[in-house]
């Protein structure tokens, strides 16, 4: 077993952003959630992407900023629900440049660009976070959240189904993935990383850019459901090899466990107690 931890704490990191990748991932996100919902409950859409709407005015109030240069139109035509809202796609967008903070006399083009981290990770999330929220808006709150809930394991499980291979990367790849992003001189996360193996890893994050990007919505459940509970439908619904648990978050604890294991490796492997991370600390004497 190998155990590394990394602590970035750089305020000032940052990210190249891609105006167009961030657009798409926002739009078609948007459009994603419509088709779904024109699955279980059509007779909301007109109300809910009025909602929506709504609630992105809200956010950027007056904001503006001209983005005609960039090439969106093989975008848009793929959009399938999202198609008939013009003013929501506009709206959308508009919100993703507000959150990356840009200066006044900034041209948007289809280059990469600098943004600060924080920045970059709110100009995605914060639209999830309305998503779920316009649901709360329109319906009676444990309705609207159960219909997210509804929402997340339709899609879920179409997504799983339409692939009889494995659908992600396996473990090895994964915590690869974390370790170079530990090392990264731009991290913002507290992170530990415990390797058992190839086949089994498990994350503590004691600082999480997505949460300290996110804290200070004012719906902490919301905000749960946005992004960190997107995936535990598939925790639930998933039987093939490469499994994954979320015993806690940063919403609901002091500090965040991913667990990531290979089951015909280690069968039905059990995540790190409690115990086991205060002997760790203890170890290093914190």
């Amino acid at each position: 077993m190998e155990i590394m931890r990394f602590r970035g704490d750089n305020p000032d990191a940052k990210h190249k952003a891609d105006a167009i990748a961030l657009i798409t991932e926002n739009l078609t996100r948007i459009d994603t959630v419509l088709k779904y919902l024109e699955k279980l409950r059509p007779e909301l859409e007109a109300e809910y992407t009025s909602a929506l709407s709504k609630r992105i005015q809200g956010d950027i109030v007056d904001f503006q900023i001209d983005y005609s240069e960039l090439e969106l139109d093989e975008l848009k035509s793929k959009l399938l629900n999202l198609s008939s809202y013009s003013e929501l796609q506009n709206l959308i967008i508009l919100q993703t440049f507000f959150h990356l903070k840009l200066s006044k006399d900034f041209r948007v083009s289809s280059e990469e660009f600098e943004a600060n981290l924080i920045d970059w990770i709110r100009s995605t999330n914060i639209l999830k976070y309305n998503r779920v929220k316009a649901f709360v808006d329109i319906l009676e709150r444990e309705e609207g959240i159960q219909l997210w809930k509804d929402l997340l394991f339709l899609a879920t499980d179409e997504s799983l189904n339409s692939f009889e291979e494995e659908i992600h990367p396996p473990i090895k790849e994964i915590t690869e993935g974390w370790i170079k992003a530990g090392q990264d001189k731009d991290s913002l996360a507290d992170l530990t990383i415990v390797k058992y193996d190839d086949y089994k890893v498990a994350l503590r994050f004691d600082r999480c850019p997505v949460y300290e990007s996110t804290k200070h919505l004012v719906d902490p459940e919301v905000a749960f459901l946005s992004w960190c509970g997107t995936g535990f439908p598939e925790e639930e619904l998933n039987k093939r090899t490469r499994r994954k648990r979320t015993p806690q978050t940063l919403h609901d604890s002091d500090y965040c466990i991913e667990f990531y294991w290979n089951n015909e490796v280690h069968p039905d492997a059990e995540p790190p107690t409690s115990e086991f991370w205060t002997s760790i600390k203890k170890e290093r004497g914190e």
